[in-house]
């Protein structure tokens, strides 16, 4: 199938490299891109819920306390950190404000394969007034598709 053969093409590659024009990925979490489009739609839409359903605390979590220790961490402390980490992201918003992506051109010049679950993607955005940033995204493969962890 035509999925099938764009996956198998992107595994052969390792990581995409493409120049900074407007990519085209569906916004759903079948790719890491779609996933991180569909992150940022959700903010755009003002759905905390869709946003928070975009990212795994979790995963994000165990990657956070597997960098700080060889020994693998209890379960409790995994959950504890990842509401710490859901907390952060929440005060983040309403301290911050909702960022917004009207408007924003995104690019995604290189996919990063970390494991078959884990890519680092980067995301370049071109807003209207002629601005330009460019940030690495942590994504991963759950049994819920791809989302959104913490930036690199």
């Amino acid at each position: 199938t035509k999925k099938q053969d764009i996956k198998s093409f992107d595994n052969s590659l390792g990581g995409i490299i493409i120049d900074e024009g407007e990519d085209y990925f569906q916004v759903n979490n079948e790719t890491p891109e779609g996933a991180i489009l569909l992150l940022e739609d959700a903010l755009d839409q003002k759905d905390i819920e869709k946003a928070l359903d975009c990212k795994d605390f979790m995963k994000e979590a165990e990657m956070l306390l597997a960098k700080k220790s060889k020994d693998p961490m209890p379960l409790n402390v995994i959950e504890k950190t990842a509401e710490l980490l859901k907390l952060s992201f929440l005060k983040f918003l309403q301290e911050s404000g909702i960022p917004s992506f009207d408007g924003v051109k995104r690019a995604f010049p290189l996919r990063e394969k970390i494991s078959n679950n884990h890519m680092l993607v980067t995301e370049v955005c071109l807003y209207p007034d002629g601005g330009k940033s460019s940030q690495k995204l942590n994504v991963y493969l759950t049994d819920n598709g791809w989302k959104v962890l913490n930036p690199e």
